[in-house]
């Protein structure tokens, strides 16, 4: 039953995200909506900070000035020889704590030489509820491995307050280009 509300959550977010842009990407991109559950917390220890249900994640318990990291998985299709394009990606996401920041970046990297390139964004953090990070364009070609890299994007998320005073990331949206 678990697996089938999963799949479940996980259709229902991909027909919101075709809603929401309008329909699906014309012939030169490959977009895809993930939902943030899909984020792991990055780190070696027993416990976890991160929070994360079937609509968002969030850092629920930790001390007042302490962040976690999450590391969001990107699915790479265009892999063709030379050139080969660039990534964006949108994160979707909510930050209601007046002096706390989320900041996410997007990052092509490849396993020997480390990152390519990247590109980071961070909320307003002044009652911004409801907000879209949206990282650039990441042109990446053969020279410098791009045939072998990986994209994934990495945010840092800052601990719940009190007063409702939350950051969560629901989803986030990559398009090759």
């Amino acid at each position: 039953m678990k697996k089938l509300f999963a799949v479940t959550a996980l259709l229902a977010t991909s027909v919101a995200g075709v809603a929401a842009t309008g329909g699906l990407a014309n012939a030169d991109e490959n977009a895809k909506l993930y939902p943030a559950f899909g984020c792991l917390e990055t780190g070696t220890g027993g416990g976890t900070t991160i929070n994360r249900n079937e609509v968002r994640i969030t850092k629920s318990s930790g001390g007042v000035n302490e962040t976690a990291f999450v590391l969001c998985p990107i699915v790479r299709d265009e892999r063709s020889s030379g050139f080969f394009g660039s990534v964006s990606a949108v994160v979707h996401v909510s930050n209601t704590i007046l002096n706390k920041n989320l900041s996410c970046t997007l990052t092509a990297r490849h396993h020997a030489n480390g990152p390519i390139t990247f590109q980071t964004k961070t909320t307003s953090g002044v009652n911004s509820a409801g907000e879209d990070l949206v990282l650039g364009s990441l042109l990446v070609n053969s020279h410098d491995g791009g045939q072998d890299a990986f994209y994934y994007i990495q945010c840092e998320v800052p601990t719940n307050q009190g007063g409702g005073q939350v950051v969560k990331i629901f989803s986030y949206e990559v398009t090759e280009h």
